[in-house]
């Protein structure tokens, strides 16, 4: 059951994290890609996939193996999240017929099953707080750095200041709570 969700959720997740990270940049986005990082930016990050999984399968320990698959997970579910948004950007061009022609759907799909693969071995590995932290911070990163290096888009420090402002309202909410003074 837990893995029939999974598959269910890895295209919202996907999707939240392709919106997530636009509503974090600045300018319009060129999606206009050369051949070579298409080529080698995604052999690389599902090489570096690879040669996790392969580390971890070797790794004696659980709380190592489990950590090295979160990690795993973590780089094909940004890389799942670069291709969500080649996706969008044929479907904005040209429409559903366009976006069903393009590689870019295709590969969006093989990767965010490896990444649900991947994420259900980091769970049955070890703890899962040694598979967690590799897949939560490890995703956004390789996404974020597929839109700037790849896409040619620009982060701006705007969502920092809005999630230190929500830090900050959330912890006097909490102290209100509490009675503590802020």
């Amino acid at each position: 059951m837990s893995c029939v969700l999974a598959i269910l959720g890895t295209p919202a997740n996907a999707t939240g994290n392709a919106l997530n990270r636009k509503a974090s940049l600045d300018g319009p986005a060129q999606v206009q890609i050369d051949p070579i990082p298409r080529i080698l930016g995604p052999a690389a990050n599902g090489g570096a996939g690879l040669v996790l999984h392969l580390a971890a399968r070797a790794h004696p320990r659980r709380v190592s193996r489990a950590a090295l698959l979160g990690v795993a997970a973590g780089f094909c579910y940004g890389l799942t999240a670069a291709f969500t948004k080649g996706t969008a950007h044929q479907f904005n061009e040209g429409g559903i017929s366009a976006a069903f022609a393009s590689w870019e759907l295709y590969a969006c799909v093989a990767a965010g099953l490896v990444s649900v693969w991947l994420l259900q071995n980091a769970c049955e590995a070890g703890p899962l707080t040694a598979s967690q932290p590799g897949i939560t911070l490890v995703d956004p990163i390789i996404s974020t750095l597929w839109g700037v290096v790849v896409f040619g888009e620009h982060v701006t420090h705007r969502t920092h200041r809005t999630q230190a402002g929500q830090g900050r309202a959330l912890e006097g909410r909490r102290s209100d709570l509490t009675g503590a003074d802020s």
